[in-house]
């Protein structure tokens, strides 16, 4: 829009339009609320950064339980099987042991000696596991069986017994282990229960 102003000298002046010009943002000031200092907010935006995750660590969750121990049994030089020694066993073991034998009665070999019975209807007690102890004393009692195969056996679970154990120093009149008494005792190879041999004495 235009007028004519006499005090111009009759030059016209203009006014600009004001319609289309906003303000300047102002700063918004947030009430003060238990003595806080005064908080301004802005149009302007941030940028958020994240933490950087942490290095994953690596976890061995392998077993730490040792492997069982490998079966085995031991032959001669003339590949006569031969019985390892047993430990000696306390004498409160083996009365414990013959204790608990009188009132539940024998003890199943298979069950407890080799983990395992396939006789549903075995005579023999099966129940509560022996202490390792108590498993010697059973070792022991069932090397007193002879093996129906002698020092030829090739069974690494026969717990009979496969010579006498007290060989050519043995003095039973009536010994059940007639003709394995001449057994040279001295172990040479260690046969494992894959058919694999090791020899632990060189001739």
């Amino acid at each position: 829009m235009t007028h004519i102003n006499s005090a111009n000298n009759g030059a016209p002046l203009k006014t600009e339009a004001v319609e289309n010009q906003r303000p300047p943002p102002r700063a918004t000031t947030s009430p003060l609320s238990n003595g806080s200092a005064p908080h301004t907010s802005t149009t302007a935006s941030w940028s958020i950064v994240g933490k950087a995750p942490a290095a994953s660590k690596t976890i061995d969750i392998s077993s730490t339980k040792k492997a069982p121990a490998r079966k085995y049994y031991l032959m001669n030089r003339d590949s006569q099987r031969i019985d390892e020694p047993l430990p000696r066993v306390d004498p409160a073991v083996d009365k414990r042991f013959h204790d608990r034998m009188s009132k539940e009665g024998k003890f199943c070999n298979n069950y407890h000696l080799n983990n395992a019975c396939r006789n549903p209807e075995c005579p023999f007690v099966h129940g509560e596991k022996l202490s390792p102890s108590e498993l010697v004393v059973l070792k022991q009692k069932s090397r007193g069986i002879l093996c129906s195969m002698g020092s030829d056996c090739v069974d690494i679970n026969c717990f009979s017994g496969h010579h006498c154990r007290w060989l050519r120093d043995c003095t039973h009149s009536y010994c059940r282990f007639e003709g394995y008494h001449n057994i040279d005792n001295k172990p040479r190879v260690k046969v494992f229960d894959d058919g694999t041999m090791k020899i632990i004495d060189k001739l």
